[in-house]
Formats: structure tokens, sequence, C-alpha cells
């Protein structure tokens, strides 16, 4: 082979090996030489099946064979076949895949075979990578296809209205919620402008609102409703709702779209109106409360509001009422006070609960003539009222700031000074109604009652003159008989008149009544001293009594009478559950339980008082 032939030989990019019929290898370039490790000095003159094992196979001696007997040079084969490069040899350790050409050629005019190998590793390996991309491109449009499935599901599905528009504002996606909220079907919506289905006003001015979709445009962001929004359903049902409204940009971030997102907070709007609402109003009556009071009161406060007037209110006999009657009655009275109160003032005056049962009126532009004028008729409509059969009675103050001098909590407190100077001698009045008011109901619910009352009465004024009392003291223990039982007023007419023995828990409720009788006559200023001797008139000599376990002397002198004088009376008296005893059997049960339930020296003195008054 002459130099020039060499030299192309060996820059061929491809395997060139070329032996003899005698299969001794000629000619090993140098792309063998690198891709095999095999050099050329090691190859050349060897068997070719000894360098390339993989030219033993019946496959590739056959083929040979073929060749050898053509006459001239011509193409055997072009297909793919695996040549297996000796592991110990070859430098990469590696199986390569080639393309397998074979020709005869004629050297010095000698028959021999050319093979030329021409690497497809990398041909492979780009064709490989080639699927491997095609099918991850197929893996990733199976994905966003999933994807974007899943997202349109979750957008038809969620709880919220959802509508999607294209760049142009018509609707493409309404979901079912949005559907339900604006009365507009998918099918229907699909194509029409976004104004159109989403018909929106403000809830202040009733004016169409402005299009999401040209808000969107305008800001070229996300937007969220700030004020309320009505929208007006295809039925021309109306809700209230908040919305929020997003752009859908393309690669290049324009704007190619919308969606917005709306709910119904037509119930979330009600609640957080009542509780701004109960955050300013009492509940009980319906009144503005303190914290309105305090914020109205300093937005008043100054020089266009003066003169401002102020009127301090405070229901008279509130507590006893409650004692007596209950909080449910005590409840009705302040309303219907409230009542009084709105009536008598103007439609701009302002009327607040302060407390349990303290009322404030805050008159701005009002002197002191106006504001007496206005407690004279609040207290016309509180005359007019009544809670059962009890009066509706309010004592008053006002004040008057007429220029900044006035301190503005001193004319409060002048209010407050002057509502209660009233108060003493109008409470004193309702506490006596009230007084009479239960000894009247006590009367009526349990008829031998009012006649125990008045007997009771009458023995304790017998006692107190044999003993010598001061006629005060007589004064107040003849009261006491009278009031001993006014704490029944809270037991219940059943119990009272029951026939048959009371049960644990009637008998707690019984027990109970001195307690009671002690809290309403306590609201009473010139009763508070009786109410001691009716907490104590169940106390025993012995300790065994109610409600506080005293015994002998601990027991006031005037409880101890109440205590005898109260059990002849009920012993010589007809209940519901016994006939009444005789006058003799009385005294003996009287003289039998000296020293345990009464004080034996007293039971001598009523003895004797008896026959002294027989």
């Amino acid at each position: 082979m002459n130099n020039l032939s060499d030299n192309i030989l060996r820059k061929i990019n491809a395997g060139i090996l070329i032996f003899d019929e005698e299969r001794i290898i000629t000619y090993w370039n140098g792309w063998l030489e690198q891709y095999s490790g095999i050099a050329a000095s090691q190859a050349i003159g060897q068997k070719v099946q000894k360098v390339i094992p993989a030219f033993r196979k019946n496959y590739y001696r056959q083929l040979f064979c073929q060749t050898f007997e053509m006459e001239q040079s011509m193409f055997c084969s072009g297909g793919l076949h695996p040549v297996f490069v000796d592991p110990v040899a070859a430098i990469d350790r590696a199986i390569v895949k080639q393309n397998l050409q074979i020709d005869v050629v004629f050297i010095d005019a000698k028959k021999h075979i050319l093979i030329q190998l021409f690497d497809t590793t990398n041909q492979f390996k780009r064709v490989e990578t080639l699927k491997r991309e095609i099918a991850n491109r197929k893996k990733i449009e199976q994905l966003l296809f999933a994807e974007k499935e899943q997202l349109k599901t979750t957008l038809l599905s969620v709880g919220d209205g959802i509508i999607s528009t294209d760049k142009y504002g018509e609707v493409l996606i309404i979901n079912k919620a949005a559907e339900k909220l604006t009365g507009w079907t998918q099918a229907e919506a699909a194509g029409q402008p976004l104004e159109v289905v989403f018909n929106t006003f403000d809830e202040v001015t009733g004016k169409k609102s402005a299009c999401p979709f040209n808000r969107v445009f305008a800001s070229d962001h996300s937007i969220e409703t700030v004020d309320s929004v009505i929208l007006r359903a295809r039925n021309q049902t109306e809700i209230m709702i908040e919305d929020s409204v997003s752009p859908i940009r393309d690669r290049w971030g324009q704007i190619d779209g919308m969606v917005l997102v709306f709910r119904d907070v037509t119930e979330k709007k009600q609640k957080q109106a009542e509780i701004e609402y109960l955050s300013l109003h009492d509940q009980l009556t319906g009144l503005y409360n303190r914290r309105f009071f305090d914020e109205e009161l300093a937005r008043l406060d100054c020089r266009r509001n003066w003169p401002l007037s102020v009127i301090l209110g405070d229901i008279n006999g509130l507590k006893l009422i409650n004692d007596a009657f209950g909080h449910v009655v005590g409840d009705e009275l302040i309303r219907k006070g409230a009542t009084a109160i709105r009536q008598g003032c103007r439609e701009d005056d302002i009327v607040c609960r302060i407390g349990g049962d303290e009322f404030v009126i805050l008159l701005p532009k009002t002197d002191a003539s106006e504001a007496e004028t206005i407690i004279a008729r609040i207290k016309q409509q509180a005359a007019e009222k009544k809670v059962e059969t009890l009066d509706v009675s309010i004592s008053f103050g006002a004040a008057t700031k007429t220029s900044a001098a006035d301190a503005t909590l001193a004319v409060i407190k002048t209010a407050d000074e002057r509502m209660y100077h009233n108060k003493l001698f109008e409470s004193q009045e309702m506490r006596k109604k009230t007084v009479n008011r239960i000894l009247k109901s006590i009367f009526q619910k349990d008829w031998w009652e009012e006649d125990h009352a008045h007997g009771v009465s009458q023995l304790c004024q017998n006692m107190g003159e044999i003993l010598g009392l001061p006629k005060k003291n007589i004064g107040r223990l003849k009261t006491a008989g009278l009031l001993h039982d006014i704490g029944k007023i809270a037991v219940g007419e059943a119990i009272l008149n029951k026939p048959g023995k009371l049960t644990q828990e009637e008998w707690q409720q019984i027990i109970r009544h001195s307690e009671i009788g002690y809290r309403i006559l306590s609201a009473a200023d010139d009763l508070s001293e009786i109410a001691e001797y009716v907490l104590n008139h169940h106390e025993s000599w012995n300790g065994k009594g109610y409600p506080k376990g005293l015994s002998g002397e601990e027991i006031p002198l005037e409880s101890r009478i109440l205590n005898i004088a109260d059990a002849y009376d009920a012993m010589i008296s007809d209940r519901s559950y016994r006939k009444a005893l005789s006058a003799k059997e009385a005294l003996a049960e009287l003289q039998k339980n000296a020293g345990t339930q009464f004080d034996p020296e007293l039971v001598k003195v009523f003895i004797s008082a008896l026959y002294f008054r027989a």
C-alpha cells in the first residue's frame, strides 16, 4: 500500500481493517488503535479472529466466505452488527455498536477483504436521547393536561363563585357556585360580557359598579373589594358579596384574561351589623350603652352643641323587686322604664343605659328649662305604666354645660347628686308601696297568711308590752310580726298550699324565705333593723334552727319572740295539711319544746301574756 493510500486511510473517521485470504491482518488503522486499544503492530500479521474474537462466529465466517467467492468489489451488508472488542484489550471495556461494511479489494493482484467499521454509539445515544426527550415531552404534556383538568375541576367545584374571561372580557368558565349566585348557567354565560353576567351595584349609592375586568386592566394588578357590593342575580334577587379579581397573563406578561372570585357575605354582613349593634347598644332595652355614651359625649362636647344638658335617671326599688318577684319582673321594670324615657325624649336626644338601673340622656343645644320639661314628660309616661301591679318609678337629676368654663365631668357629677337627692324621697315612697304590694301578693297566694300575719303581729305587740320594751321597739316588733313571712313571695303557691308532706327540695325552698325576707326588708332603709329580726326568727334555742344555726341569747330577743308567736299562731290555725289545734294543745306544744326550739323564759312570759289578755 503506497503512502498516499495509507495517509488517506488513516484520516478516515472509521475503522479500516484489511486481511488476506488467509485471514491475516495486513492493515489496522489508527482509528482502530484508539478505539480498541490494540496497536497496529500487535494486530498486523495476526489472524483476524484472534484479534477480534467476534469474527469466530459462524455468521461472520459465512459472510466472509461468501465475500471471498465474489469476483468484484461489492457492498455486502449495511445493517447494524455488534462487534465485540476484547474486554482485556479494549480501552473503554465496552460493547460498541457498528455499521459494518465489507468490500473485496485487490492489492498487488491479490484478493483482500476491507472492512469498514463506523461507530454509531454516539448516534444511538442521540437517538436514545431524542426518544427520551419525546417521552418526557409526552409525559409533560400528560401532566399539563392532568393539571389543567384538575384545575378546571377544582374551579368548577369550589364553594366560592368563580368566573374566568378571555382578554376581551367575555365569559369562558363559570362554576356551579357562580351559576347559583348569578342565575346564569355555563351554557348561557359563555361568550357573554362579564358585566352582563356579574351585575353589581354599590350598596350605599345604588349605582352600577365598575366592571371588574375594566378595573383589572386599569390597575394592571389583582383587586379586592373594599366597599360592600350588591350582586343582582338574573331573577332580580340581591345579595351582598365580596369579590377579588386577578389578571391572567400570557408568556410575555400581557393580560390575556381574568379570574373573578366572589362569595355571598349577606349573613356575614348581618352578623357584623349585629355585633356592631350589640357593641353600642344595651341588649335588654335596645338603648345605647355606656361605650356609646362615652364616645358621643366626647363628640358632642363642643361649642356648637352648647348648652349641653345631661339628665341622669335611676329606677326606684329595682333591687327590692328583683329579690321579691325575681329578675324577670325586674327586667320588665327596666324595659318599661326605658320605654317611658324614650317616649318622653325628643327624636334626636341620645338615651343610654349605663348600669343596671341607671340611665343617662344627652341633650345637645338644650338649656336647663328644656331639660326639666323633658323630665316631666318622662315622669308622665312612667306614671301610665305598670309591671304587673307595680308602679314604674324613676328618679332624675339634670345639669347643663353652657360654656368651656363648665367641666363636663363636673356637670355630670352635679346631675348625679341632684338625682340621688330626689331619690331619697321618691325611692322611700316606692319601697313602701312595693312592700305593701309584696304582702298583698302573699295574701293572695296563701289564703290564711293574712290572718296569720296580723295574728303574729298582735302577739308580738302583747309580748313587747308585757316585757316592758320601749314603745319604739314594740312598734318595730309589731311590724316584724306583720312582715315575718314576706320572703314567701319567692315560694310557689303550689308548695305553700300543698296538702301532703313536702319533698326535700320543696322544704329547701320554704326555709329560704327568711333569707329572702331579710334581703327585701334590707332594701328599705326604714325596715333594715326589722330585716335582722325576720332573718333569725326560725333559729332555735338549742342551735338547730336556720339559716345560721344560732343558739341561746345569740338569737336577737325580737327574733326569739317572733319564733314563739309564729309557732303558736300557726298551730291554732287550719292549714292545708292539718286541722288547727286548740289553744290548750298549742300551749302544751310550746311548753314541750321550751329549752330546745324556744327560749324557756319567753315561753313562760308568752303563756302569762295570753292568760293576762284572756
